[in-house]
């Protein structure tokens, strides 16, 4: 997680991961409406919703292949935003 920031109910989150990875974030606190640039974890089917908060998967940018190497360099990181909006709705 780089920052986050929240205006009036939107909360906005910049988050950095390796490339081609995913990320999951829990978010604690008030119900979460709308999500962008991360999808919503929902529990399997039949199972409650997750009680101790809203889980988001964060999906980084793929793999360059050309960029690709044995040894990390810059390139191989990405940064995401991921705008979650407040509220009750889905």
């Amino acid at each position: 997680m780089i920052d986050a920031t929240l205006d009036g109910s939107t909360f906005t989150l910049r988050v950095e991961g390796r490339r081609g990875r995913n990320y999951r974030v829990r978010l604690l606190g008030a119900a979460v409406g709308t999500v962008a640039g991360a999808s919503r974890v929902d529990p399997p089917a039949g199972e409650p919703a997750h009680p101790e908060g809203t889980l988001l998967r964060i999906d980084m940018p793929p793999v360059d292949p050309a960029a690709a190497s044995a040894v990390l360099t810059r390139t191989d990181w990405a940064k995401a935003e991921v705008t979650v909006r407040l509220g009750l709705q889905r």
